[in-house]
C-alpha cells in the first residue's frame, strides 16, 4: 500500500495512515490487471511467463471446458508459460450449494 503524498512503503489501520510523512488519508492498494475483449484469453500465457509461474492450476466449470475460449487459454499457457512449468486443470466445479447439496 503506498501513500499518495510520500511515495513510502505504510500500513493502514481503521482508515489512517501510519506514516508522519503522509497526512493524506486516502491510500491506495495494487490490483490485478482486468482484461476483456476480442482475443484478451490469448494473453493468459504471456502474463504467466512475465510472472514466471512453473505451478498453474485453472479452474474451470465443465461446460465451460468444452468451449472454444477454454482450449485458447490452455493453448497460450502451453505455448507462452516458463519452460517447466505444470498445469493442473480442475473441471468439477458446480455450482453454488443448493437445497440438495445440504441433505
Amino acid at each position: 500500500m503506498w501513500c499518495r503524498r510520500s511515495s513510502f512503503p505504510l500500513k493502514r489501520v481503521v482508515g489512517r495512515c501510519l506514516s508522519s510523512l503522509c497526512s493524506d488519508p486516502i491510500c491506495e492498494l495494487a490490483s490485478s490487471t482486468l482484461r476483456y475483449g476480442p482475443s484478451s484469453t490469448s494473453e493468459v500465457g504471456h502474463d504467466l511467463a512475465y510472472m514466471n509461474a512453473k505451478r498453474i492450476l485453472l479452474f474451470v466449470d465443465p461446460h465451460v471446458a468444452t468451449m472454444d475460449p477454454f482450449d485458447t487459454v490452455v493453448s497460450s499457457i502451453e505455448q507462452h508459460a516458463p519452460v517447466g512449468h505444470v498445469l493442473d486443470i480442475y473441471d468439477k466445479i458446480r455450482v453454488e450449494p443448493n437445497n440438495d447439496s445440504f441433505k
